[in-house]
């Protein structure tokens, strides 16, 4: 297809840069904002196109070498999508990538929630931003080894090394048996305490992996969710026991709970009643067993869905009120039953920790309808490179 001369506008949340012709938005992976650059046309429909970067006429003062050779590469004339889209940002300097998802953060909640304005939008970059991931999961490659899914969302790009991924996970990866036709995803953990391990999907429910917390060492089953950068692992939960312990609830209740990590800081920062609420049964045995140890007596965990957990919560606690209720929910956000008991119990305070911006942003409207008033907002860039990050949003009921 043809090329055209466009100018990179804006970066959007997710990590394309934006160009507008001849009254279509035009969305461009691997660019920055102020770029002149020639692209090709993969896609379109009535709003908008896609297209892939061929080359780069004027580059931003804030582009850098990318040393990833499966990834995007506009100097190298790019013409199909057979490329790793995991790092969207590894062609510019980690303290632009930062900006960009704060602006994005605050243009999301512009947009979608209809805040006029917004508090302060701090951040807190990770200390590394590369070689920080302890986990990583590959799939097999029709022409051999393991590897990322192309941009394509069909093919599967061979690697022999991520540069997110810890050194472990890396030599491990050079030392993977070659792939059996048919075969499952191959999953990589890495822990400070077990060490590198590798397991093919579906993932055993044990034994059990000791990682090292803010909150100290805890047990996760192999197959449970765990933050993949520790370093702004221990960070994010500082941070959410500080607001929790300034606020001074007597009850903390920790929704989507996992094995236990925000509702035992809370405990061991003195919250005198602490509940978790979780729907992975392996996930709620271990939190009860890591409570034990960590905090004993003071927290305590259910096997629920989130807002079926929340109504029995509510049965022994009559109300919300000196209450501080603590959410991270999947992609998705919160589901409509969760939202609909959350404005009718408002809590004192509510902590809303989310990897989607998107459904944070969707969500805070419903919120701030619902009686919320925004507080603080805070960026914890968990993802480097990457398009994704997590936020911490602190709401409180409306005056």
């Amino acid at each position: 297809m043809p090329t055209i001369n466009v100018k990179i506008d804006d970066v959007a949340f997710g990590g394309d840069g934006v160009a507008r012709h001849e009254g279509k938005v035009i969305f461009v992976p691997g660019t920055l904002p102020g770029e002149i650059v020639d692209v090709e046309i993969t896609s379109s429909s009535k709003r908008f196109c896609r297209a892939l970067p061929v080359r780069i006429v004027e580059a931003s003062l804030s582009r850098i070498e990318n040393d990833c050779p499966y990834s995007l590469h506009p100097e190298n004339g790019c013409s199909d999508s057979k490329y790793c889209p995991g790092c969207a940002y590894r062609h510019a300097s980690y303290e632009t990538e930062v900006e960009l998802k704060k602006k994005q953060l605050s243009d999301l909640l512009t947009r979608i929630a209809k805040l006029d304005t917004l508090p302060a939008l701090e951040a807190e970059p990770s200390p590394i931003n590369e070689r920080y991931r302890n986990k990583i999961t590959l799939h097999p490659a029709s022409s051999g080894g393991w590897g990322y899914y192309s941009a394509d969302n069909k093919s599967v790009i061979p690697i022999s090394d991520c540069k997110l991924a810890c050194p472990s996970i890396g030599e491990a990866i050079q030392a993977a048996p070659e792939p059996a036709d048919g075969e499952s995803d191959l999953v990589f953990r890495h822990t400070e305490i077990d060490g590198m391990k590798f397991w093919q999907t579906p993932l055993p429910s044990g034994p059990h992996l000791t990682e090292s917390t803010y909150a100290g060492e805890m047990i996760v089953p192999p197959a449970s969710f765990a933050q993949v950068n520790p370093r702004v692992s221990s960070a994010l939960t500082e941070y959410t026991v500080r607001c929790i312990s300034e606020a001074k609830p007597e009850n903390v209740v920790d929704l989507y709970s996992g094995t236990g990590l925000f509702a035992i800081a809370a405990a061991k920062a003195g919250i005198p009643n602490v509940f978790g609420v979780e729907i992975d049964q392996r996930s709620v045995d271990c939190a009860t067993k890591n409570a034990r140890r960590l905090c004993p007596g003071h927290a305590n965990f259910i096997c629920a869905a989130a807002a079926p957990g929340l109504k029995t919560i509510l049965g022994a606690l009559r109300s919300l009120r000196g209450s501080a209720v603590i959410v991270d929910p999947p992609r998705k956000g919160l589901d409509p039953q969760l939202m609909t008991l959350l404005k009718r119990d408002t809590p004192d305070m509510l902590l809303y920790i989310s990897c989607a911006a998107d459904k944070l942003a969707r969500d805070t409207k419903e919120l701030i309808a619902g009686g919320y008033t925004i507080e603080s907002l805070k960026i914890f860039d968990m993802f480097p490179r990457t398009a994704s990050f997590e936020t911490v949003a602190v709401f409180r009921k409306t005056p």
